[in-house]
């Protein structure tokens, strides 16, 4: 469906100086960024209205997907007929893992006494002769 905005010319031919499709059904899938109102929400991005008649099945809130079909209106603004709105997928919490503990025997930790060493005292050697090198010629 169409409205016209049209001229009649001296000929008597009609001419179009606006055509607008009205109505149309779209459907859409996605996420409610915003909700501003009961009758207006953001969904990726694009404004959805809704109205007392638009049937709702689950429990809206931000973050949750939506699949929604519904029709444009006259002045082209989307309007809901139907919303279906999915359940948030149970996310794992982390919980705490105990490592079990098992009673042993104490073991006994070895101790160190202290002893007395005598220490050594310093001593100086002697200078390592070193070889010489000798020459041998072949003869």
């Amino acid at each position: 469906m169409a409205t016209v905005n049209a001229e009649r010319r001296a000929g008597g031919e009609i001419w179009a100086l606006r055509i607008r499709k009205v109505g149309g059904d779209f459907s859409l899938k996605g996420i409610i960024e915003a909700m501003p109102s009961g009758s207006h929400w953001v969904v990726n991005g694009r404004d959805i209205y809704l109205d007392s008649q638009t049937q709702i099945t689950g429990e809206p809130a931000l973050g949750r997907q939506v699949e929604i079909a519904g029709v444009y209106l006259p002045d082209g603004r989307p309007l809901a007929r139907t919303v279906v709105v999915t359940a948030p997928t149970p996310q794992p919490s982390p919980t705490a893992t105990r490592t079990p503990v098992t009673a042993s025997a104490a073991t006994p930790t070895p101790t160190t006494a202290a002893t007395s060493t005598p220490m050594r005292t310093p001593t100086t050697a002697a200078p390592m002769p070193t070889a010489t090198p000798t020459a041998t010629t072949g003869g």
